[in-house]
């Protein structure tokens, strides 16, 4: 069905133009944060990752586990305000400013690539 994202269905499935190079880690992402339900948190760690850049949908739902989760755990985190989206301009900006508050930092597109 077009609603089935269990791992291995065709809607779990990286897309081609974003496919991992050989040797990249892939971490399966089966939970509404990144952290639970996988080896993420292992695979940062061996990689010696301390930052984290946050993108992706829905913003107020999976961007946002991931990015309180990651917090929590001690990374320090932008997420990415015009590269997430939300089911509504609503709820994506409520997030935004949210996580600016509590969790990281937010910035746009355009001012991270100036700073990397």
């Amino acid at each position: 069905t077009a609603t089935d994202n269990r791992v291995g269905s065709p809607n779990h499935a990286i897309l081609e133009p974003v496919a991992p190079l050989p040797g990249e880690p892939v971490v399966l992402k089966t939970t509404a944060s990144g952290f639970l339900g996988s080896d993420l948190r292992q695979v940062l760690r061996q990689l010696g990752v301390d930052q984290l850049v946050l993108t992706g949908v829905s913003t107020n739902s999976c961007v946002e586990s991931t990015g309180r989760d990651a917090a929590d755990l001690g990374y320090q985190c932008v997420l990415v305000d015009d590269a997430c989206a939300a089911a509504s301009a609503a709820l994506h900006r409520a997030t935004v400013a949210d996580f600016a508050r509590l969790f990281g930092r937010t910035a746009r597109t355009e001012e991270l690539l100036s700073e990397l």
